[in-house]
């Protein structure tokens, strides 16, 4: 938990506790945008409080711990705004590059729908294991409504990504985002790829890492990380069909062309960079008073 004495002293970081919920209902006008949770009644407000904290970085004590930032970094791109709340030490300007080139090549293959799904971009100033493989993670992708992804230690070593083409940090943050390609693009990936098996094959030696299915053919991945999952498959291949195209497997090129990358003719969004540093960074809040609708528990049946 989080040390109240450190929050003191850091009144700009908003806290769970400074939110006042209140439950709304059907015939209330603001039922439409009120957050949705499933639960009883007596842990609705609870619930409606984790999930808050699931989908705002900045209520998540983890980060808080870490005090203000060393920098902040805003991009913006026409109406696409990005903040980059960087906890390690500063970028070299040519990761500011790289930034700009990526959203320049997002703008390009049509990807906007993807990159208005991230808002923020965390670079946690330590790292953390890989329960896939057991090595250090590059990366953190958004999970559930969450507009963040996270960028750890290791993507900021200037060696090469694994996918050759990108550096390390290009082709983690490229990855990342192409985590939120189409649910339903990445259904038909599955099964153009990969085939289901009767049991989850391990990962790793961590406990509970397993995947329920295996390449159909593990020479067409463009790496041995893309040969654990689809979902890791599908974003190191995006990442080769941008950076590398000639590396990638020409069936996972040619579905990606046809399924994902469209060039536009588009007129390019100029970019502006604004970077900020020590207390002159911004953490985000939210208002003081959230509303919640409460659609009740699941209901679990045992036939």
């Amino acid at each position: 938990m989080t040390n109240p004495e450190v929050l003191k002293s850091r009144p700009e970081w908003q806290t769970i506790d400074d939110i006042k919920l209140k439950r709304v209902f059907e015939y209330d006008p603001d039922f439409s945008n009120a957050i949705e949770i499933y639960a009883t009644e007596e842990e609705a407000e609870s619930e409606a409080k984790k999930e808050l904290i699931r989908n705002n970085w900045w209520l998540r004590p983890e980060w808080q711990e870490k005090g203000n930032p060393q920098e902040q970094i805003d991009i913006t791109a026409g109406d696409y705004k990005l903040s980059i709340f960087n906890f390690g030490q500063p970028l070299e300007q040519i990761r500011l590059n790289e930034l700009e080139n990526i959203i320049k090549n997002f703008q390009k293959f049509g990807l906007q729908e993807i990159l208005e799904k991230v808002k923020y971009i965390l670079i946690n100033n330590q790292g953390k294991i890989n329960p896939n493989n057991g090595e250090e993670q590059l990366g953190e992708g958004v999970c559930g409504k969450d507009p963040s992804i996270t960028i750890f230690n290791k993507a900021l070593e200037n060696t090469g990504h694994r996918v050759k083409g990108a550096s390390n940090f290009e082709g983690t943050i490229m990855h990342e985002l192409s985590h939120q390609i189409n649910p339903e693009i990445f259904r038909k990936w599955i099964q153009k790829f990969w085939h289901q098996l009767d049991e989850a094959r391990p990962l790793s030696d961590t406990p509970n890492s397993g995947s329920w299915f295996d390449p159909n053919d593990s020479e067409k991945c463009i790496t041995d990380y893309a040969k654990l999952l689809p979902n890791e498959d599908l974003c190191d291949s995006m990442v080769a069909a941008i950076k590398n195209p000639d590396a990638l497997n020409p069936e996972k090129l040619k579905f990606i062309r046809n399924n994902i990358l469209r060039e536009t003719e588009s007129k390019m969004q100029e970019i502006s960079i604004i970077r900020k540093t020590g207390q002159d960074t911004q953490i985000p809040k939210l208002g003081t008073d959230i509303n919640y609708k409460n659609s009740g528990s699941f209901d679990i049946q045992i036939l």
